[in-house]
């Protein structure tokens, strides 16, 4: 089955009302439930603050990638790194 019909895009993109565009969860909650994963073991890395704010939503952990660009932060991520190798470090632990 592909990826897309796993996570179900179509209704996504069908026009209809839902709640997938960040920062609501609606995306996360749909690929978490369809395949199964645990979002509070899992992390979200982005470097833009409406993926945080999802993140809140969907009960996983953030870790903000922090470019030095003006990025205003409407709540805190569960860590702040430089790039995604400091970010890597952080999930592996």
């Amino acid at each position: 089955m592909a990826l897309e019909e796993r996570l179900g895009t179509g209704m996504i993109m069908s026009g209809q009302p839902c709640a997938c565009p960040k920062p609501h969860p609606g995306m996360l909650l749909s690929a978490a439930s369809r395949l199964q994963i645990d979002l509070q073991q899992s992390y979200m890395v982005s470097d833009r603050w409406r993926d945080i704010d999802c993140r809140k939503r969907a009960d996983c952990k953030t870790i903000f990638i922090d470019w030095g660009y003006a990025e205003n932060l409407q709540g805190a991520p569960d860590h702040v790194v430089s790039d995604l190798a400091a970010a890597t470090a952080v999930v592996l632990g």
